[in-house]
């Protein structure tokens, strides 16, 4: 079983006046960067990024760390961006068993993200895994009420069931394969439908004549967080983790 990333970078940030101080992508790209580089090598695959425009020219001596595959998309835009990482990932050779991570440019990761990631796959019999702890879990008043069990424990944090992510998560080959459809459909418009494509998925709500019907949990704590003030995840320090990415940067390169 091998970890493989596609990670979907954008120039700009239109989102800047939801976003915490100490806020940027090259931050979350190092903190990515950093949580991969932890694995096992027997655990590593591919990295691919998708760079959707031109990026500001600080990025360049990032990617040159490193020999990871660099596709430029020219600037397609939230769904058609992620219609191509789903795209390669279908038509790539890895095998059926390997674990898929699509990630979003916007994510602040802990190092042990990626450990602790390919550690659930191997300790639970999940189709989908998130590693961020969405604040919804704890808000929403609309979630599916069989949602937030606890589905099991390992060696640091608990890990439960949840109704939907965003689009950052992981996945194994097959089980994207088979899914594609619902995926598909959910990438109709500018930006995809994240939470409507999680409960079809996992067959909740008006989808539950579906089957089969899939599972997605995620960690409690969280492992990772959406980097928008008011989703920052819960019970983490971010603004120290943004701080201490900068160190371990430099103690990677």
């Amino acid at each position: 079983m091998r970890l493989h990333v596609i990670y979907r970078l954008a120039p700009g940030d239109g989102k800047k006046a939801y976003r915490p101080p100490y806020f940027s992508k090259e931050n979350c790209l190092k903190s990515f960067q950093i949580a991969y580089a932890q694995l096992d090598d027997s655990f590593k695959g591919d990295i691919v990024y998708l760079l959707d425009g031109e990026l500001p020219d600080h990025f360049a001596s990032m990617f040159k760390k490193n020999d990871h595959e660099i596709v430029q998309l020219g600037g397609k835009g939230n769904s058609e961006s992620l219609s191509y990482a789903h795209k390669l990932a279908l038509e790539n050779s890895w095998s059926e068993t390997d674990i898929i991570f699509f990630a979003e440019d916007d994510y602040l990761y802990v190092p042990e993200a990626f450990k602790e990631l390919v550690a659930a796959f191997g300790a639970f019999e999940s189709d989908y895994i998130t590693l961020y702890d969405h604040p919804d879990r704890y808000t929403r008043v609309d979630d599916d009420p069989i949602r937030n069990r606890l589905d099991g424990y390992n060696e640091n944090r608990f890990w439960r069931s949840v109704e939907s992510t965003c689009q950052t998560f992981g996945v194994r080959k097959s089980v994207l394969k088979k899914d594609k459809w619902i995926h598909k459909l959910a990438r109709v418009g500018n930006y995809p439908k994240g939470r409507e494509m999680f409960r079809a998925i996992q067959g909740i709500g008006k989808y539950s004549l579906k089957y089969p019907k899939r599972s997605l949990i995620g960690p409690v704590p969280t492992l990772c967080t959406h980097m928008e003030t008011q989703f920052l995840a819960y019970g983490v320090d971010w603004a120290k983790v943004s701080e201490e990415t900068e160190s371990a940067w430099l103690e990677l390169t």
